[in-house]
This record gives C-alpha cells, sequence and structure tokens, in this order.
C-alpha cells in the first residue's frame, strides 16, 4: 500500500460512509416513539443497521487505495462494526445511575465493544499493507476501539444540548448523525497511518530486549532487595495504627530503598537506564498507552471487586492509616503516588522484564510470573485485591512488552491510584457494580 496511491481522501471517504450509515440508520430513532415498543430494540435496530453499512466504508477506503479485499472480507467488516455497536448500546441498558455515570457507562460500552470492529478492521489493515511494512499498530487498534465510545458519548451530550431549542426527534437525529461522523474521522485517522509508515514507528516495533545484571546471583540478589521491602512493608498495613510511623516505614522502605539499589545498579552500569524503560514512545504510542492502561485500570479498580465477589478468599487484614494532618495528606496523594507509580513501575515492570527475560524469552511466561508479584504485594488487603492487581499488572506488563517503554504506564498508575484516593472525581460514577479497593 503506497502513499501515493491515496488519490482520494480516506478522511471525506470514510466520513461519507458512515455519514451515510448514520441517514440510513436514523429511521430507527423514530421506533422510540411507538407506544409500547422496546427502547433496546429500537436502539438495536439503528445502530445495527449503522454499523453494517459503516462497516462497508473500509471496503470503499480499501477499493480507494487500489487493493480490493475480498467478499468474505468485506462482509466480516460489516457484521464486526455491527456487533460492536449492538452490544456497545446493549450494555448501557443495564446500567441506571446519575447522568454524569451513564456518560461513562456509554463510554466504556461501546470502546469496549469496539474492540470487535478494531481487531477485525487491524487484521485486513495488516494484510493488505504486509507484516513487514506494518507501522505500530497499537495506536490503530486503540483509536479504532475508542472511536465508538467518544462518539456515543457526544452523541449523549449532543443530544441533550439540543433537545432544548429542537424537537427531540430531530436533536437526536442530528446527534445521531454527529456520532456516526466521528467513528468515520477515527477509522480515517487509522487507515491513514497504517498507510504512511514513519521511521519513529518503525523503530517503536523492533525488539529491544533490555539489558540485565552482569551475572544471575547478582541478579537474583537485586530482586530480593528491591521486592522483599513491598511484600514486608503490607505488616505495617497490619499492625502500625500510626501514620507517622507508617510512612515513615513506607517512604523509607519501599521508596527511597528501591530507588537507591536502582540508582546503584545504573550508576555501576549493571544495567542501563534504556533496560528499566526508561525511555520515550513516540506521541501517540505514548497516549494510546496511557489510555489503554488507565481505562482498563479504574474499571478494575472500581467495578472489578463486584465481578469477582463471588470468589473465595480471604479478607482485608488491615488497612493504611489515615493521615490527620492535611498538609501531609496533600504531599503524599501528590507527590507520594507519583514516587509509587515510579517505583512499582521500575521494579514490576522494568526490571522485573530484564530479569526474566534472561531465562524466557515467552512473554506469556514473563506477563504470567510478572502479574504474580505484583498482585502478591498488596496481600495484606484481601485476596479479591490480589488477583485485580494481578490482573492490572499482567495488563501492565503487556503494555510495556510491547513498547519497551514505562512514562506512559508511570503516568497511568499515578492516575489509577490518584482517582481511587483523592477523593476529587466521584468514584460512584466508574461503579458499575460495587466496588471496594485500590491498585
Amino acid at each position: 500500500m503506497k502513499s501515493a496511491s491515496i488519490k482520494r481522501s480516506p478522511l471525506l471517504l470514510m466520513i461519507l460512509g458512515w455519514s451515510f450509515a448514520g441517514i440510513v440508520g436514523m429511521p430507527g430513532i423514530l421506533l422510540l416513539y411507538i407506544d409500547g415498543f422496546s427502547h433496546l430494540i429500537a436502539a438495536q435496530i439503528t445502530v445495527g443497521i449503522t454499523g453494517l453499512i459503516g462497516g462497508l466504508s473500509y471496503a470503499l477506503v480499501f477499493g480507494a487505495m487500489a487493493k480490493e479485499i475480498p467478499v468474505r472480507q468485506t462482509l466480516s467488516l460489516s457484521v464486526a462494526w455491527a456487533l460492536s455497536l449492538i452490544c456497545g448500546v446493549s450494555t448501557t441498558y443495564l446500567a441506571s445511575g446519575s447522568s454524569l455515570k451513564m456518560l461513562v457507562v456509554t463510554f466504556y460500552s461501546f470502546a469496549f465493544w469496539g474492540m470487535v470492529g478494531a481487531f477485525v478492521t487491524v487484521r485486513i489493515l495488516r494484510w493488505l499493507v504486509g507484516e513487514k511494512n506494518t507501522v505500530d499498530m497499537l495506536p490503530v487498534l486503540v483509536i479504532l476501539s475508542l472511536s465508538p465510545g467518544i462518539a456515543a458519548t457526544a452523541c449523549d451530550l449532543i443530544g441533550e444540548a439540543m433537545k432544548m431549542y429542537l424537537p427531540g426527534w430531530l436533536a437526536w437525529a442530528i446527534s445521531y448523525e454527529a456520532m456516526a461522523v466521528i467513528i468515520g474521522c477515527g477509522g480515517a485517522w487509522a487507515v491513514i497511518r497504517t498507510a504512511k509508515p514513519s521511521r519513529t514507528a518503525e523503530a517503536a516495533r523492533e525488539p529491544k530486549m533490555p539489558a540485565a545484571a552482569a551475572d544471575n546471583r547478582l541478579g537474583i540478589t537485586v530482586l530480593l532487595l528491591l521486592c522483599l521491602p513491598f511484600y514486608l512493608n503490607d505488616f505495617a498495613n497490619i499492625y502500625i495504627r500510626d501514620w507517622r510511623l507508617w510512612l515513615s516505614m513506607d517512604y523509607l522502605g519501599v521508596k527511597l530503598f528501591p530507588l537507591l539499589v536502582i540508582g546503584w545498579m545504573i550508576r555501576n552500569r549493571k544495567i542501563t537506564a534504556a533496560g528499566l524503560g526508561l525511555i520515550w514512545t513516540p506521541a501517540v504510542t505514548f497516549y494510546s498507552v496511557f489510555l489503554v492502561g488507565t481505562l482498563i485500570g479504574i474499571f478494575l479498580e472500581h467495578s472489578g471487586y463486584a465481578i469477582m465477589s463471588w470468589l473465595p478468599g480471604y479478607r482485608s487484614l488491615g488497612k493504611i492509616p489515615e493521615i490527620a494532618i492535611p498538609l501531609w495528606n496533600r504531599i503524599d496523594l501528590t507527590a507520594g503516588l507519583m514516587l509509587v507509580a515510579i517505583i512499582e513501575e521500575l521494579v514490576f515492570r522494568g526490571f522485573l522484564a530484564a530479569f526474566l527475560s534472561r531465562y524466557t524469552e515467552s512473554a506469556a511466561v514473563i506477563i504470567g510470573i510478572s502479574a504474580l508479584a505484583f498482585g502478591m504485594i498488596h496481600w495484606s488487603g484481601g485476596m479479591h485485591q490480589v488477583l485485580i492487581t494481578g490482573i492490572a499488572g499482567a495488563v501492565f506488563m503487556t503494555l510495556y512488552l510491547r513498547t519497551r517503554s514505562l512514562p506512559p504506564l508511570i503516568l497511568s498508575h499515578f492516575t489509577i491510584n490518584f482517582i481511587a484516593f483523592a477523593d476529587i472525581v466521584p468514584k460512584s460514577i466508574f461503579s458499575f457494580f460495587r466496588v471496594t479497593g485500590n491498585i
């Protein structure tokens, strides 16, 4: 797929295709005004028709880029996007709550199910371009998945605002068309990015095995020095109630000490900063990793415990004492949480990946061991917290192995914990079920 072959704008073609899809599906909105007709079925018909035709837009764009795709793949695109939108709207009908909470539910629902259409589209894009010429597809997958979520949320906001000035059916018709256009814009961006690979994207795709310690004995010693303080620190959650003593032990044991160990290793050239993941990625990859990590982490933190409530386990054995002085509390919620994010990512993603990669090339093994190690540092919080944080650790390690860059994961880790602890953002809007716990 050569950039010179893009004679007709993918952006224009994609927007026209999805706009037409929105218009064709729009009459389904009128079903909402029929007495006794199920609103859920009306919504499913509307978005299903739009998804079927919108999926065909990709085939139209691919054809304009001088490479036709088989009928089977064309149909798979159409069906995949129809399923994405049908499942997305169906899930929203299972939730209830404030307007703000329903916006969050709408975004998550459409973004999650958008992965169905996104995966099928990315797979066909890889086939069109060729594996060797494919750019970093993570941002493409993220944008294709998030576009329906952003579009559906925008549709709700625009529709509610325009209802104040226009008849309800017309307000929702306009907002629905805006939704289709936004999905089209996301699809166009994905196609354009895939068609025009850049050197930075190519460099990001190259596997970069980080440097490890000079010998096995040193590597194991450093691993123990870095990890043991985290496991021992949970005893403080159980037995120490004085926040000043707890804070002193936490900052000295699991913040300062691991930083000193890592600093010693880098200074003595036992490992490089790049080997620990302290490198930057292109902006589009950075924000893609940040968004994926943050959205999944917030979901796990605020809804994962309800999902796992049926599993057996043990209850929380202790908790972090409340900090009585407001100034110290603010410092801990900002600088303290940022240090937590930096150190835990350095230890349980950066260093652990470097250490394990000396013994295995299996990504599944590295992800599994790191998830277990990260989950177990939360052992005092109960079995469910160990499981939830372990899953979060697996997601983060997967993203790290994909990019070999920690900065977006550090920012994501901080954001998740800040929302959980700071009480600035209402946590209830992320509680799709029932919530307790922290990452």
